[in-house]
């Protein structure tokens, strides 16, 4: 027989799952991903549609050929990467992550050694996308944890913004902040009105679309907000 506990926690988890998302009360914006040592690094297979939107960004952005400089922002272990690497191995890559991430990867040899042989490099320096050595910034489902996003639009100097999975409110003129109770962690959502609005002065917008795979459920429902998940890229005005 079940222990009484184990099926009382099951359905407080559900439910705490389902409703683990709210409007922030604080300013403090954190994203606590990577904050403790007691993580593994996982890869997985790119699904087959967002191999098909790296595929169209960088048709888009005329870099499936000759070298280039890419920033990725968030970007993680690294799959994303080392597919756009395999499009076009003269593209060098830094992934930008945090600090105990950076170390993780860094003590392991040969995984430090499988993405040097394909020009990719990490870094934990989150102020990176200053530079102008970059002709793309990646944002894959990365945008929604910078803690000034309009900041970096202002002052970023890429030619190229990659995005996907950006949660935005499609039924707000203005942004919220949401605290993600299971991670602890806080996420910017867009107004696409706003957004739209603001950028499209000094962007052209190559693309933007709804997400394929949708919005997550969890995220669907917050303060009955109407909210999808985009897929956006845009190119700088010479202005």
């Amino acid at each position: 027989m079940l222990n009484i506990k184990i099926i009382i926690n099951f359905f407080f988890n559900l439910l705490k799952k389902k409703n683990r998302f709210s409007i922030a009360t604080t300013k403090n914006f954190k994203n606590n991903y990577y904050a403790n040592d007691n993580f593994n690094i996982k890869f997985s297979k790119i699904k087959k549609k967002d191999r098909d939107l790296i595929y169209k960004y960088l048709s888009l952005t005329d870099t499936k050929n000759g070298a280039h400089n890419f920033l990725n922002w968030g970007g993680g272990n690294g799959v994303l990467d080392l597919l756009i690497n395999k499009i076009n191995p003269k593209i060098k890559t830094t992934i930008i992550e945090k600090e105990n991430f950076f170390k993780k990867i860094k003590s392991n040899s040969k995984i430090i050694q499988k993405f040097e042989d394909k020009s990719i490099s990490f870094s934990s320096d989150q102020n990176m996308w200053k530079s102008d050595k970059f002709k793309i910034v990646l944002f894959f489902g990365s945008l929604c944890y910078m803690p000034e996003i309009y900041n970096f639009f202002k002052f970023s100097k890429s030619k190229y913004i990659a995005i996907s999975r950006l949660p935005m409110l499609i039924d707000s003129k203005e942004d919220i902040v949401a605290y993600d109770d299971h991670y602890s962690h806080y996420e910017t959502f867009l107004s696409e009105e706003k957004f739209k609005k603001i950028y499209s002065k000094s962007f052209k917008f190559l693309y933007f679309s709804e997400h394929w795979g949708g919005l997550k459920k969890n995220k669907s429902k917050i303060d009955k907000y109407e909210i999808k998940s985009c897929d956006i890229l845009l190119e700088r005005k010479i202005l």
